[in-house]
């Protein structure tokens, strides 16, 4: 079965604390709270957009996202939960913060537009160890994202319970680290005449049909033959 990985198209995270600073240059995307006493010293949601596009007219057999951890303040194994971001042709960048989508445009709600009905919210346990960690169930996400979204799965990833009062979060990489970074791998499968190779560029040749009562021509490179005269002898 064929698997495609499909990187970000772009990525941040957004800061309730920094309510309006853009993180989409940074090397890492996070989810977490991080207290002082009483007080959120860290309140951070992620965002990332998919292009999936090339996979229109096959069947997703599964799909799962996959992070590379570096960072689980609170020693991980709390839940989080994986959306679709409303707004995925909107948001930009290097502008998108906790308050606007873009500059001069704001979320309808602080935090992110978000939608846990269609295709459905995602829920999940942190690991406890840093490294590879794989989020099964997301094939609904590309399949509405093929049929309803110009082939854009838009995540935005927030904690389940976002005021536990102890440290909560995980941080991964982001396309800008350049390695490891986080990526949708996708099992697909393609329609059964999507695979045949294409005879367009190249052609097969057959002989021509000969009309009946019409001269045959001769193949090119070839000089026609010449009927032979009888031989007369003269009389010596």
């Amino acid at each position: 079965m064929p698997e495609l990985t499909v990187q970000p198209a772009k990525d941040s995270y957004l800061s309730a604390v920094a309510k309006d600073t853009n993180y989409g240059a940074g090397q890492f995307a996070l989810v977490r709270v991080v207290y002082a006493g009483d007080l959120k010293l860290a309140w951070e949601r992620a965002i990332g957009n998919f292009d999936v596009s090339v996979l229109a007219g096959a069947t997703i057999e599964s799909a799962k996202l996959v992070r590379h951890v570096w960072s689980l303040p609170g020693g991980g194994g709390h839940d989080a939960i994986i959306s679709r971001c409303t707004r995925p042709a909107d948001w930009v960048e290097n502008q998108v913060t906790w308050n606007k989508y873009r500059t001069g445009a704001n979320w309808t709600a602080a935090g992110g537009d978000f939608d846990d009905a269609v295709p459905g919210a995602i829920t999940y346990s942190e690991p406890t160890s840093t490294g590879d960690h794989e989020v099964p169930g997301l094939k609904p996400h590309v399949e509405d994202a093929l049929a309803n979204r110009s082939g854009i799965v838009s995540l935005l990833i927030r904690l389940a319970d976002e005021d536990p009062d102890v440290d909560q979060g995980a941080g991964w990489r982001t396309k800008e680290y350049g390695a490891d970074v986080w990526r949708l791998t996708i099992d697909y499968t393609l329609p059964p005449d999507a695979g045949r190779r294409s005879l367009s560029g190249s052609r097969h040749h057959r002989a021509p049909a000969v009309r009946p009562g019409s001269p045959v021509r001769p193949a090119a490179g070839t000089r026609p033959a010449t009927a032979q005269r009888p031989s007369v002898r003269r009389p010596r």
